[in-house]
């Protein structure tokens, strides 16, 4: 299953105070969350401006660069009473605020390096090649310490929104300007998930969803999963909530969003359209935790309607047979890609939308054909015959490489597992497991290093001398 994307660079931290300076003046208390908030902040949705637009704040040069990605970057220098800053602003809306060069060269364009002049201060806007849109409000102190936290939102291109208090990795030098860097940084945001760690304050310890359908409200995520109603859910890499799971009597059971569960008796769940499913609990036979235990697992037998159709996992003939068939009376009999093991139908299956048909026999139309692997015979044995002959293409190729380099005679003898007087040093050392024991400026002698290596070679000890073999010893 897919985990929701994000930032790798935030982690989130517990630090003392729960004012975050460099806030928006004005009531911070706005600003605070806890575990029992199910309306959406107003914050949410205020548009963000840099620190530096607010009083207190002189303009004292400005500079504009366009980079090799074609964005161009306005640069803005301020001061305040003990202060200097940059600004740098995009033509996108982006702006993000750090501290100005300790020597004051206003007219150098690198972005200050070091501890603290690599930190952004106060709001902070990027946009990534999505769309999606990531905006905080960090702390404006000169000094973090070792840890300190923004409150962040982050939009989905889809509307969604993601919010709540983090702590902000330091930021590399140069990462809103230069291409690489935004590449590696979108990266980074492809393959992380969000995390809520357990302990600290309420503004640490929780994120909050607001979807597009009701921006009114807000629902706490738990890692990167939330609940609404009786329906648990999980947010796609583009935003969009996928159902995964319902509530029932205090009970979570996997699930599409188009399954409403009404009945719970002995294992037995019954579904408002009449589909049933029997839940066995099997001990030990799941993937391996870190102490190499086989986990529990949760099998379903049954029938329920899936992928158009309607989808039966039954015992026969003492072996699970799953069956999927279309309302055309096309039916696949066989295993799906997504099971963890062949022999059983997971309960957590019942969460994918899609399930891939792997290894069986569709039959469409009276017509039946082999799947394997999720292919067709005809595909799936091409497809091994072509790689067959990529093997042995590349295999004749290293085999003609090495009879222009050492002569096919050696080559021929090599590939027996054989040593002749005459072989080349390196053709030798490089076909059998040798270890160089003695050398001398006339001869080197060679072990073969184990048991199976000598016997299989005809040899055991083995003399060079000139680059080439000279005598072999049993």
């Amino acid at each position: 299953m897919k985990k929701i994307l994000f930032l790798a660079a935030l982690f989130f931290a517990t630090v003392g105070s729960v004012e975050a300076k460099g806030l928006p003046a004005n009531n911070e208390k706005k600003y605070l969350m806890n575990g029992n908030l199910s309306t959406t902040p107003s914050w949410v949705f205020e548009k963000l401006k840099p620190m530096t637009e607010n009083e207190g704040w002189d303009m004292v040069a400005t500079k504009s660069q366009t980079w090799n990605d074609g964005s161009t970057w306005t640069w803005k220098h301020y001061e305040s009473s003990n202060q200097a800053v940059r600004t740098l602003y995009q033509d996108n809306g982006d702006f993000i605020t750090i501290l100005e060069r300790e020597d004051g060269n206003y007219e150098q364009m690198g972005i200050p390096t070091g501890y603290n002049g690599a930190r952004p201060m106060g709001p902070v806007r990027i946009t990534l090649d999505d769309g999606s849109v990531f905006e905080a409000i960090c702390p404006s102190e000169e000094t973090y310490g070792m840890g300190f936290r923004c409150l962040f939102r982050y939009r989905f291109t889809n509307g969604t929104i993601v919010f709540g208090w983090t702590q902000f990795f330091d930021l590399k030098s140069g990462i809103f300007c230069y291409e690489k860097e935004r590449q590696g940084l979108i990266k980074e945001i492809k393959k992380a998930e969000f995390e809520v760690r357990e302990g600290g304050d309420d503004q640490c310890k929780y994120l909050y969803v607001t979807l597009p359908e009701d921006s009114t409200k807000c629902y706490k995520m738990n890692t990167y999963m939330f609940q609404k109603s009786n329906k648990t859910y999980y947010l796609t890499d583009t935003g969009w909530p996928h159902t995964i799971k319902q509530e029932v009597d205090g009970v979570q059971f996997y699930c599409l969003d188009s399954d409403t569960i009404t009945s719970i008796k002995d294992n037995v769940v019954t579904y408002a359209n009449g589909d049933q499913l029997t839940y066995t609990r099997i001990r030990g036979l799941g993937r391996f935790n870190q102490l190499g235990i086989g986990e529990d697992v949760t099998t379903v037998t049954g029938s329920i309607h899936r992928m158009g159709g309607v989808l039966k996992v039954n015992m026969m003939n003492g072996r699970l047979r799953c069956r999927l068939t279309l309302p055309n009376g096309d039916y696949f009999t066989g295993t799906f890609k997504e099971q963890y093991a062949p022999d059983r139908f997971d309960d957590n299956l019942l969460m994918y939308t899609t399930l891939t048909p792997y290894n069986g026999i569709w039959n469409r139309g009276g017509q039946t054909e082999q799947i394997t692997k999720g292919m067709s015979k005809a595909d799936y044995d091409r497809a091994e015959a072509n790689k067959q002959a990529m093997a042995d293409a590349a295999k004749k190729a290293k085999y003609d490489k090495l009879c222009a380099q050492f002569g096919k005679k050696y080559v021929d003898a090599a590939y027996d597992c054989k040593i002749i007087i005459g072989m080349p040093e390196e053709l030798f050392t490089t076909f059998f497991k040798t270890s160089l024991d003695y050398q001398s400026a006339y001869a080197k002698r060679y072990c073969l290093s184990n048991a199976l290596e000598a016997f299989a070679a005809n040899a055991r000890v083995v003399w060079v001398s000139g680059g080439r073999v000279t005598d072999i010893i049993w």
